[in-house]
């Protein structure tokens, strides 16, 4: 037997950017990040890149709580050539979709984008990233027809603008990208499960609008229609399958500062994700509501070294089901889904440490405790600034 590993090449991203801490802190916070001034923004909004420079990012997730199990960022400002991003090993940025019907396809392990962004006005920024990514894992068994190829590619791109209004600087931020997907399962001639270079395209924009020094109202949407259509052939017979998938999100946050160092975040969103699987005999469709979903979240400077954070996340989901093949049926399943984190970061001079607790921790004590082998912390982050 022969494991091809897999491997792993780039695109490149232009940019201007946004503010400080990592995807931990997000965590942290309620993970709405469309409230929040952050490093990890730049994902979303390339040209808020600018805000953000002149730091090393590492971060580490451990599963199944985080998509991004290591990842180094390394940002930095070029003068009046504009700033540029490198981030290695993300791999949710770009992720490969699962389709809800498959779990035949490999996923990227390894990847490298590229972010640059550059000030073309004092009030106006632009930024672009792109990205890369492959996974292959091949067994070859001698003598026998069941020969495995399982290869995978996803390319991405992404193009925002941020723009400041009047002396109050409020900013609004508009961005735009696609990822192009590429997959192939084949089991020797038994099986085939292919797409045809399908693609996803996403929109996404918010406003901050700064009501005074301490307040921000913040409305946002997100938009995005994912192409994972394929061909599949067991023995002679050939079926195309549709694979969309649309997903839709909008709200409104409120940005609160109250006193020096400590802050407060408030949001309440329409949370939407539509996949539908068809062919010539069958339709499926699965819809996820939350409506309405709640977002808070506080920050708090303890001691200059010391800061802790926790966030709550709260909806009404609604799980439907509908199915077509001769006979229609309809499947609805509500309930209401509640998350709560908490968090901590230490400050060391040029050295940030960020880390997000495991949710049971403050019940089961940990390990000594419980004898449950839950990480005390699922999510860990260290930023140097330069």
């Amino acid at each position: 037997m022969k494991k091809t590993p897999l491997l792993f090449l780039i695109l490149l991203l232009i940019t201007p950017f946004s503010l400080n801490s990592t995807e931990t802190r997000i965590s942290a916070l309620g993970s709405e990040e469309n409230i929040l001034i952050d490093d990890i923004n730049i994902y979303n909004y390339p040209s808020c890149l600018e805000r953000f420079v002149e730091r090393g990012i590492i971060e580490y997730g451990f599963y199944p709580y985080s998509d991004s199990f290591a990842y180094f960022s390394f940002l930095k400002e070029l003068g009046r050539f504009g700033n540029i991003g490198l981030i290695f090993n993300k791999t949710d940025v770009p992720v490969f979709p699962t389709t809800s019907y498959e779990t035949l396809i490999a996923q990227p392990d390894a990847v490298m984008n590229i972010c640059y962004s550059i000030k073309i006005k004092e009030t106006f920024s632009i930024g672009i990233s792109g990205g890369y990514g492959i996974a292959a894992a091949n067994d070859d068994e001698e003598g026998t027809t069941n020969d495995v190829t399982n290869e995978s590619s996803v390319s991405s791109g992404r193009l925002s603008i941020s723009y400041s209004i009047g002396e109050s600087e409020h900013f609004l931020e508009i961005a735009g990208g696609t990822n192009i997907y590429k997959f192939t399962y084949k089991q020797g001639d038994n099986f085939t499960f292919e797409n045809n270079n399908k693609m996803s395209t996403v929109f996404s924009g918010r406003f901050f609008y700064n009501l005074n020094d301490y307040v921000s109202l913040i409305p946002f949407f997100e938009y995005s229609i994912t192409d994972l259509s394929s061909k599949e052939a067991a023995a002679s017979i050939s079926t195309e399958i549709n694979r969309i998938t649309t997903s839709t999100k909008a709200g409104i946050g409120l940005n609160l500062v109250p006193f020096d160092e400590n802050r407060v975040i408030l949001g309440v969103l329409y949370n939407s994700r539509v996949s539908e699987k068809s062919n010539a005999a069958y339709d499926t469709t699965i819809t996820d509501n939350r409506m309405p979903e709640l977002v808070g979240g506080i920050e708090s400077k303890l001691r200059s070294w010391l800061i802790v954070r926790a966030g709550i996340k709260k909806s009404f989901l609604i799980h439907k089901i509908e199915s077509e093949n001769g006979i229609k049926s309809i499947f609805t399943d509500k309930n209401a889904p509640f998350d709560l984190n908490a968090g901590l970061g230490l400050r060391f001079g040029s050295l940030e440490i960020d880390a997000v607790i495991h949710e049971d921790l403050p019940f089961t004590y940990g390990y000594f405790t419980s004898g449950k082998e839950n990480p005390i912390f699922t999510k860990v982050s260290a930023t140097y600034l330069f």
